[in-house]
């Protein structure tokens, strides 16, 4: 029996895939990139008293968050942020794949609803 799919029904099946494609945020503006370490600026204020969370230390200060981490934290960050490994080796898991990372490394979170920090270390995290 030979399948004959008509334009029609070819030009159907290919607006559902994208309509769904929007819905799931494929097509958002989600990034995660390497940046130098000359475009991270750590804070000058102090941080808080340390708190257990997700069995990691956290500090939190104006606009940036200490995490000492012994192997997995997720964080939900409201916005932009950039992210520097002070310390530690692993990956960074994330809606679209995962981004290993090394000590004295810093990245650039944009649109991301939320990621994973696989790995111990100390990270420090500042809202842009």
């Amino acid at each position: 029996m030979k399948i004959v799919q008509t334009h029609a029904q070819s030009m159907r099946s290919f607006f559902k895939t994208l309509a769904f494609c929007a819905r799931a945020r494929y097509n958002s503006n989600m990034k995660l990139q390497k940046i130098g370490t000359e475009g991270f600026i750590p804070p000058a204020c102090a941080f808080g008293a340390p708190r257990h969370v997700q069995g990691a230390e956290v500090q939190t200060a104006e606009n940036a968050v200490r995490i000492v981490s012994s192997g997995k934290f997720k964080r939900f960050p409201a916005g932009d942020e950039l992210l520097h490994i002070v310390r530690g080796t692993g990956f960074i898991k994330w809606a679209r794949g995962e981004t290993a990372f090394a000590a004295q490394e810093t990245f650039r979170a944009e649109g991301l609803e939320e990621y994973e920090l696989n790995g111990e270390g100390e990270f420090l995290v500042v809202r842009v």
